[in-house]
């Protein structure tokens, strides 16, 4: 209301200094003088030219109830952005404190957001908003996050048996998977390799990523050798400001159209993008990566912010078709693409959580293993996986630098020993 006060009060100035001065000018010499009525004639006369002032006015009032009603809605419907957004400064994380006096939680909200109807695009919300706005999507890094190599390491990532992941015995599927940080202590320095520039040691620089196995999949009948082809994807949050799908396509041959080559026999493309704020290693404990995939319906990517943003991408599940095999999850923090890591500060601690949506209630198995290429420097806190089964199916586990660390299972997480 206090952009509409200024607007009438302009408006109706400028009504009242109008019709004074056509009475106490010529017709000739005012500054609108010459305006031409509905019918094309010139205000050439006094009785003419106030005719015409009350076709302006007219005009006017409309142009001010029309301004009014914009004004009254600006704020519930925004239009998508004009332009792909650029990057944030990875120097100015982005954080916020909830707002006082919301009484709905933020495990309530994440889950009305989860459960809206799915549509294709990009789309974010902001606590404690239910809906959904729709937002224009930006374009995903051209870069893979390669497949391990299946390379023995203490280090998490990279193929290595330093990382945990929950499987599902057959037939059960998954449906989607929450990937989050239950605890981090010390944790307050990450460096990387930039993606896009090949510098080493740039603070903040990091992916998150929620990993499948590997399945059959139809894409795969036009490879050179199908039998020896399948499907895998990575949900991805790159720390330049990105979250999106890529999809793979393991022992393809040459690529099919559209698809990108990795130097062999893999090959790779990236949904759409939807644009995330860059953020903090500090903040690593507020941020959530969901992956789902729904058969016939879509396969989306939703990721929240430390300033308690829900930002989300879904497509056709029809790339892959993950959701005809989707049996194993990992999930971490890893480097940010191109087999690299993250590396910690000394004295890292920190414990992460998959909840699963599936179609069974039985506790998921704790599988040493790791699909991607990228890494962490932090190692697997011995025996610290905790299945759990129910209606919230779960596994959380433990990693750390520290020489010694122990953890135990405890409500539904793993929880360091003092």
């Amino acid at each position: 209301m206090k952009a509409i006060r200024p607007l009438v009060l302009r408006t109706f100035s400028f009504l009242r200094f109008s019709k004074r001065e056509l009475v106490r000018r010529s017709p000739g010499s005012i500054f609108f003088g010459r305006i031409t009525s509905s019918y094309g004639k010139a205000a050439s006369s006094p009785r003419a030219g106030v005719r015409c002032f009350a076709s302006v006015t007219r005009i006017l009032i409309v142009m001010l109830a029309v301004s009014v009603q914009l004004l009254l809605a600006r704020g519930a419907v925004s239009a998508p952005a004009s332009a792909e957004p650029t990057p944030s400064d990875r120097s100015q994380p982005l954080t916020k404190q909830l707002p006082q006096g919301t009484k709905l939680s933020l495990e309530d909200w994440r889950k009305i957001l989860a459960g809206a109807p799915q549509r294709g695009g990009c789309f974010n919300a902001t606590y404690p908003n239910t809906a959904w706005r729709q937002v224009k999507c930006a374009k995903a890094p051209p870069v893979p996050y390669p497949p391990a190599l299946g390379r023995a390491s203490q280090i998490v990532g990279g193929g290595s048996t330093s990382d945990s992941e929950g499987q599902l015995s057959a037939p059960n599927l998954m449906h989607s998977v929450w990937g989050s940080f239950t605890s981090v202590i010390g944790a307050t320095n990450e460096t990387g390799t930039d993606p896009f520039t090949g510098t080493t040691d740039v603070p903040n620089t990091f992916s998150l990523q929620l990993n499948t196995n590997k399945f059959p999949t139809a894409a795969c009948a036009h490879a050179s050798n199908p039998a020896g082809c399948q499907g895998w994807q990575q949900f991805v949050y790159s720390n330049i400001g990105r979250a999106f799908i890529q999809y793979w396509l393991i022992g393809f041959g040459p690529c099919p159209f559209s698809w990108n080559g990795d130097g062999g026999v893999n090959c790779f493309k990236n949904s759409a993008a939807a644009y995330i704020p860059v953020q903090s290693i500090t903040h690593l404990d507020h941020l959530l990566l969901t992956g789902e995939a729904r058969s016939g319906g879509m396969d989306s990517i939703e990721f929240q912010t430390a300033d308690f943003t829900m930002s989300r991408v879904s497509v056709d599940d029809n790339v892959l078709g993950l959701a005809q095999g989707w049996q194993e999850a990992e999930f971490n923090i890893f480097g940010d693409c191109c087999a690299t890591g993250a590396t910690f500060n000394d004295g890292a601690k920190i414990a992460i959580q998959l909840k699963m949506d599936n179609t069974t209630l039985d506790a998921p198995m704790c599988n040493a293993r790791s699909w991607t290429g990228e890494t962490n420097s932090l190692n697997l806190v011995p025996s610290s996986c905790c299945p759990f089964g129910g209606s919230a199916t779960t596994i959380s586990f433990s990693e750390s630098n520290v020489v010694g660390a122990t953890s135990h299972c405890a409500f539904g997480t793993s929880v360091f020993d003092p």
